[in-house]
């Protein structure tokens, strides 16, 4: 969001908080919604973020 590294955000209370429930969910963004940013990072090391971040 700007910068060069990822970042995994939850837009419902962050990037689209000041929006109404109703716009957000006609822009399909729910409860559910995560927001994935990719940075400069080598992919191996996103993936790998990404699966230990899940398990």
């Amino acid at each position: 969001l700007g910068g060069v590294e990822s970042l995994i955000e939850y837009p419902e209370t962050m990037s689209h908080a000041s929006m109404t429930e109703a716009a957000r969910r006609e822009a399909g963004i729910t409860e559910k919604t995560i927001r994935v940013s990719v940075g400069i990072e080598h992919p191996d090391d996103l993936v790998a973020d990404m699966r230990q971040a899940l398990e």
